[in-house]
């Protein structure tokens, strides 16, 4: 699942039948892959709003993610 949403960030959404056959192969139904895609596209309108709206956030910051090692 989270090769999943790596590849559907990285991709801007645009992943390839290999891609879904690995979520599959790897035991993911199609409802977790629909609700994979749905949490990513969550994630990043919330990331977007708060950064328009210079959201202050109370939790720590989190270091960047190393997507060259996933």
């Amino acid at each position: 699942m989270l090769r999943l949403a790596v590849a559907i960030t990285l991709n801007r959404g645009r992943v390839d039948d290999d891609r879904f056959a690995a979520a599959r192969d790897a035991g993911l139904t199609d409802e977790e892959i629909v609700e994979t895609i749905a949490n990513v596209a969550h994630n990043i309108f919330a990331n977007y709003a708060n950064e328009a709206l210079g959201v202050e956030l109370e939790l720590p910051v989190v270091p960047s993610f190393d997507h060259a090692s996933a």
